[in-house]
């Protein structure tokens, strides 16, 4: 048969004979079986946030000293290579380029806001043979410089256009053309190009100081049509 429950106060969930009270007991056991899992819901949150902080803190570092390398190796490029300014230049073309033949036989080139100034070797305007003499594309492009235009039907002279285009596409990094067909007179530059080459004796001159000296270039020998050719229209 059964037995009265205990006198006082029963057990939590023992002995509950008033279904009111039974609801309230099994919404709280509810509610911190929730607020449990609600604890453990951001204490993973709050985990998997430090987790992610780190991640982005390990991968802004390595960005960064990833940023420094690549700053630092193109720093070295353009303590050892100055041309390669222009080749990191987007979408440059010729008709930004400004080349100047100096008198001291370096060469400045200008584009942008970008100038540098590199010696004839440095751009393959020297014979190859280690003679030191300008070769055959400086003689072309000192022609240019000084007004002419270059039309020839001779192999060699044609080749000579094709590896002038090739060093200067190399050089700068321009893939265009860096020269234009004139269809009654022939080839000229895209490029500005400018002759400084007598400026040393265009101001003594000025100076009067009168010294002797010898004009004539003498470049490298390599069969040498351009030399001719320039000799021929040098005016």
């Amino acid at each position: 048969m059964p037995t009265d429950p205990p006198a006082g106060d029963p057990p939590r969930g023992v002995w509950i004979d008033d279904d009111e009270q039974l609801e309230k007991e099994l919404e709280a056991d509810d509610l911190n079986v929730r607020r449990g899992k609600a604890d453990e819901d951001i204490t993973r949150v709050r985990a998997k946030q430090n987790v992610t902080k780190k991640y982005a803190g390990e991968k802004a570092r390595r960005h960064s000293a990833s940023a420094h390398e690549t700053l630092s190796s193109f720093a070295e490029l353009g303590a050892t290579d100055p041309l390669s300014a222009f080749r990191l230049m987007g979408g440059l073309a010729w008709e930004e380029v400004s080349i100047i033949l100096r008198s001291d036989g370096m060469v400045q080139i200008t584009a942008r806001d970008k100038s540098v100034r590199v010696s004839s070797a440095q751009i393959g305007l020297v014979d190859r043979g280690g003679s030191g003499k300008a070769n055959r594309l400086y003689a072309l492009l000192l022609g240019f410089a000084r007004g002419q235009y270059f039309d020839s039907a001779e192999q060699k002279d044609r080749q000579l256009l094709s590896r002038t285009r090739r060093t200067l596409r190399s050089k700068l990094g321009i893939s265009s053309d860096p020269f234009e067909r004139k269809t009654e007179s022939g080839w000229k530059p895209r490029f500005s190009l400018k002759d400084r080459t007598r400026a040393a004796d265009e101001r003594a001159e000025r100076n009067a100081v009168h010294q002797p000296f010898d004009d004539d270039k003498q470049y490298a020998k390599e069969g040498d049509e351009a030399g001719r050719w320039l000799e021929e229209n040098d005016r």
